[in-house]
């Protein structure tokens, strides 16, 4: 929001208008024990628009990435505001892709909780949170992609 006789700086403008997509590396954990990509590929990009944060992570797994154990999260490059309405059990969601090489394509629920800084996944057959077995055994050749849009309380 801008204010009557406020100095509009480039960075200011900058932000309120958006820029390129950023490249980062999103801390993949797991509430037991943490995974780990090995010789996989695990890539997140990121753009802001004022205060609306969009997100994309993909994890390739490689032969030797390791799944850990527990549900798993990746980390967002920016905390996510307080959602209005319902308390805890707010969310920011948006999709999952997920392909099981040679056997499906799935699709889920990424979801941020309000105030979050980590986007977990929910399988959308069976509801319950990615891990290791879900939504299947993941293997070298399977993939995710995510994308998440949600509202930052950085301006």
């Amino acid at each position: 929001m801008f204010y009557a006789g406020e100095k509009l700086t480039a960075s200011t403008l900058n932000a309120a208008v958006g820029a390129a997509w950023t490249t980062y590396t999103p801390t993949w954990t797991g509430d037991s024990s943490n995974p780990s990509i090995g010789n996989g590929t695990l890539t997140g990009a990121w753009t802001k628009i004022g205060i609306t944060v969009m997100v994309r992570v993909s994890m390739l797994p490689g032969s030797t990435t390791t799944f850990g154990s527990g549900f798993w999260s990746f980390a967002l490059p920016e905390a996510a505001a307080t959602v209005p309405g319902l308390g805890a059990n707010s969310l920011w969601v948006g999709l999952v892709y997920v392909f099981d090489s040679g056997t499906a394509n799935r699709v889920g629920v990424c979801h941020v909780k309000s105030g979050g800084t980590a986007m977990t996944m929910t399988d959308n057959g069976g509801g319950d949170t990615f891990r290791s077995t879900v939504p299947q055994t993941w293997a070298n050749g399977d993939y995710l992609v995510a994308q998440i849009s949600y509202e930052s309380y950085i301006f």
